[in-house]
């Protein structure tokens, strides 16, 4: 392994399943070493048998593929304009291939969409000024919260939602006011729009986070939670009768145990679905090369959600029944997964990764077993040589086992000694988890044995 590696891996991520459950739309990214930039593009996988296909091409950064309701177009967001200064748009391409459309041109680009139900519009959150732009080159900060990593200054602009009709290309702003309207999604009737966010006075000193509604024609804005806990990522049955969220009351905490919830409609308190589970329902893992991004519960049926839990340094795919309370595990004790979507067999697609492996998109079938069925980096792997660790769990002074593994260099046999680096980790409310970690082979490369650990408190078995 070489830093210069980097180069070399591919990152296979967001999958999203079509209409019909049969055909997946993912990303593939890789690095561009003389841009220095991320590249992009989105694969279509059948699983009728028609193999892999390349939808779009160039020197972009396309993500965030979503089938339309139809199943005959797949938007997504790139920057493909070529001024300095743009902005992730929404574009819009026929899963036949094609050039992509341009649907949006918004000063700011847009940060995050989804289609309404009968695909004739999208919602999308974009950042709005509170306050006129100035002519000058001096930075008036009035807010606590001005700036962010990988964001840098926000500069008093406020994340806001829009709706945008498809055929027509008018916009209509929903929401306003100076703060983050974010994780927007459409009530299964498409007459209102579920988000979170924080409307309150001094909401910035807050860990609050509430869902509320907003009326996607008169902008009317009620709020479903009470205030008394952190929620996120809503997510609807398919008869709008249900709302489920992630969420905690723990905000005394600073890493709360993320639970499930089912959110009333009619302003009772939240329920946790989970509260009796020592599991984390998030993806926890700790990863310099790739981080899946982490989406609501998926439902199946009327009464079974799908999710990751985070245990014990593994990411596995979970099912939930809401009205037993059963959890069940979907994958064998290894890796971690992302991103589980359910297909029209039974089965389950996802993104899956481990300490030898990069990452590729993979088929879990019922009996917990999967079968990988993209091999971007398979070449890589066979030019290099990597070692797998060995895991190390470790008793604490209070009979809690705490998690960890030992990387040896390439080719050292177990009586041969070697120099040891511990990797401590930040946090620490992350977890060191059975995932791809550049950094760490590379140091192994070196002749290094590299001793990762995770902190007291993370990933405690259930009592």
């Amino acid at each position: 392994m070489t830093i210069d590696d980097l180069y070399e891996l591919k990152i296979v991520d967001e999958p999203c399943v079509d209409p019909a459950g049969v055909r997946v739309a993912f990303t593939v990214t890789a690095l561009d070493r003389e841009a220095d930039e991320y590249r992009s593009q989105i694969w279509i996988w059948d699983s009728r048998g028609g193999g892999l296909i390349r939808l779009t091409s160039g020197e972009h950064r396309d993500s965030r593929p979503q089938w339309s309701p139809d199943g005959s177009q797949i938007a997504f967001i790139s920057k493909r304009e070529d001024a300095d200064d743009a902005r992730p748009q929404i574009h819009l391409i026929s899963v036949h291939g094609g050039e992509p459309e341009q649907l949006t041109r918004v000063e700011f680009g847009v940060d995050a969409f989804e289609w309404s139900p009968d695909g004739s519009r999208m919602l999308f959150v974009s950042s709005t000024p509170e306050r006129e732009e100035r002519d000058t080159d001096v930075r008036l900060i009035t807010t606590a919260r001005f700036r962010g990593d990988g964001s840098g200054y926000y500069d008093d602009r406020f994340k806001q939602i829009y709706v945008l009709d498809v055929a027509t290309r008018r916009i209509r702003q929903l929401t306003e006011g100076p703060f983050d309207h974010v994780q927007a999604t459409w009530t299964p009737g498409g007459n209102e729009i579920a988000f979170v966010s924080n409307r309150s006075e001094g909401w910035e000193f807050s860990q609050v986070r509430d869902i509320y509604l907003v009326k996607a024609e008169s902008g009317i804005v009620r709020r479903l939670t009470d205030g008394s806990g952190q929620w996120s990522l809503p997510s609807w049955s398919s008869d709008g009768s249900q709302l489920v969220a992630y969420g905690t009351r723990r905000l005394d905490s600073g890493s709360p145990r993320n639970e499930l919830f089912r959110i009333s409609l009619t302003g009772a308190q939240p329920e946790s679905l989970t509260s009796d589970l020592d599991v984390d329902f998030r993806d926890a893992s700790i990863s310099d090369w790739n981080g899946y991004p982490f989406g609501p519960a998926v439902w199946i049926g009327d009464d079974e959600l799908l999710t990751v839990a985070s245990v014990r340094g593994l990411v596995r795919p979970v099912t939930l029944d809401m009205e037993s309370g059963n959890l069940q595990y979907r994958a064998p004790e290894a890796g971690r997964f992302g991103n589980p979507r359910p297909l029209h067999d039974g089965t389950l697609v996802a993104t899956y990764t481990d300490f030898v492996q990069p990452g590729e998109l993979v088929q879990l079938r019922p009996d917990g077993s999967f079968e990988q069925l993209t091999h971007f980096n398979d070449q890589w792997l066979d030019e290099v040589e990597l070692s797998m660790p060995e895991r190390l769990d470790v008793t604490s002074p209070d009979g809690i086992e705490v998690s960890g593994w030992l990387l040896r260099p390439p080719g050292l046999d177990e009586d041969e000694a070697a120099p040891l680096l511990l990797e401590i980790h930040g946090g620490p409310f992350g977890m060191y988890a059975d995932t791809f970690m550049h950094e760490f082979h590379l140091l192994a490369a070196q002749g290094y044995a590299v001793l990762f650990m995770n902190p007291r408190g993370f990933g405690r078995p259930r009592r």
